[in-house]
């Protein structure tokens, strides 16, 4: 996305035929980017979405070159990175939770319907990212276990054996598409609505509480955007001897502040007949709460 706006803006030639065949197709705005680092991601990509059908017919028709080398970097780089680099198992494990991209390729290689005669298939052959992401979750349930913070996912299990155990029963009904996880519904647009209908069903509370986790820090999650914005701010060039622990710190900090001036925010503005009933007005000021508030007294004008 970014290679892509940044030739556009820098090539004259390619920025102008786009210009013209954008008139063609009746796309009013072209390419574009946001003032802040965390709307940009959304803007530019709203933007290229936009203007892919004329960058296409641009490339396919000839009126721009790109060499094969480009394109076969194009979709292979990015892909390689997220899978293959420091964070591949998180990536990897957003992709296999999000049932839109998951159910389709799962009903091709595992069976969702097996019959006491037919033998179950391994998981290993048919799918063999599923170990992989599942050594992932456990560590992170594992984590989240040790932590010693109540969940209320937790509270039918009495040891974390049972919870353990639990989980890897889930897991597995999640990958063969067993019940309740082959239900389907037009209002889950996202893979988040999809496991916040599960957090009740006590045969998939723990996979969706997982779940949920990995779909909130993912990088391309907004929470995510937010977080890394403020690292970003925290870490300027005047202060760059920080280490991450300290960001992280004043990034938790900053988020707390936020959350209960937002609580206290919501809580003033419900309505104004509470603020009028503390509110007494007077000819020299107002009481407000108990507080006198005095007038400020006007000058008078000197000709």
């Amino acid at each position: 996305m970014r290679t892509t706006i940044t030739y556009f803006s820098h090539s004259t030639y390619s920025a102008t035929r786009l210009k013209v065949l954008r008139v063609i197709i009746q796309v009013n705005k072209g390419l574009e980017i946001s003032k802040t680092r965390f709307g940009t991601m959304y803007w530019a990509s709203y933007a290229l979405l936009r203007c892919l059908l004329g960058i296409n017919e641009l490339i396919s028709t000839g009126i721009i070159e790109v060499d094969g080398s480009d394109k076969a970097c194009g979709k292979t780089e990015v892909g390689g990175d997220m899978i293959h680099g420091p964070s591949g198992d998180l990536f990897l494990s957003g992709f296999f939770l999000d049932p839109r991209k998951f159910v389709s390729f799962a009903r091709a290689k595992v069976l969702t319907v097996v019959a006491e005669h037919v033998k179950s298939p391994d998981l290993h052959d048919s799918m063999p990212s599923s170990e992989k992401v599942g050594k992932f979750l456990f560590q992170v349930l594992a984590k989240e276990i040790q932590s010693g913070r109540e969940a209320s996912e937790f509270a039918r299990y009495s040891t974390a054996a049972q919870v353990m155990a639990a989980f890897k029963s889930q897991f597995e009904a999640y990958t063969r598409q067993y019940p309740p996880f082959n239900r389907c519904s037009p209002s889950w647009s996202k893979a988040m609505h999809y496991w916040r209908a599960l957090t009740d069903h006590p045969e998939a509370s723990l996979l969706a509480f997982v779940a949920i986790k990995i779909f909130l820090i993912l990088a391309n999650s907004m929470p995510k955007e937010r977080t890394i914005s403020r690292f970003t701010h925290t870490d300027t060039r005047h202060r760059a001897n920080q280490d991450a622990r300290t960001i992280v710190a004043q990034a938790k900090v900053y988020q707390h502040l936020q959350r209960e001036y937002r609580a206290a925010a919501k809580a003033a503005g419900k309505g104004s007949k509470q603020l009028k009933a503390h509110l007494s007005v007077g000819g020299d000021g107002f009481l407000l709460y108990g507080f006198f508030f005095r007038r400020q007294p006007k000058i008078a004008k000197t000709a």
